[in-house]
């Protein structure tokens, strides 16, 4: 692990504590699983021989995703902290001062 200025942290006997392990690589891979790439536009040009679409972004194919919690590096989940839909108050968008979006058909 590194201080804000670049120095590493060190434990009690002068040790360099190590940012993550193995298995912190393991679990993060998880959060990348049941992405698929689209299939290849017929105007697309082949690349390197390699039919790969890079216009369209990915799908999650649910049944091939991995839907048990993930680990951050620090011993807590990713994602802990932000709240549940279920734990706003009732109506919250309906409520002076909420913005909104049009994100498209």
């Amino acid at each position: 692990m590194l201080n804000e200025d670049g120095t590493e942290v060190v434990d009690g006997d002068e040790a360099p504590i190590p940012t993550y392990q193995n298995e912190d690589v393991v679990t993060h891979a998880k959060a990348w699983t049941g992405f698929v790439p689209r299939a290849l536009r017929g105007n697309q040009e082949v690349r390197h021989g390699i039919p790969h679409n890079a216009v369209d972004h990915l799908f999650v194919e649910a049944a091939w995703r991995d839907v048990t919690p993930k680990m951050d590096l620090f011993k807590g989940h990713i994602g802990d902290g932000i709240p549940l839909c279920t734990d706003m108050p009732d109506r919250l968008f309906l409520r002076a001062g909420a913005q909104y979006r049009y994100l498209g058909g």
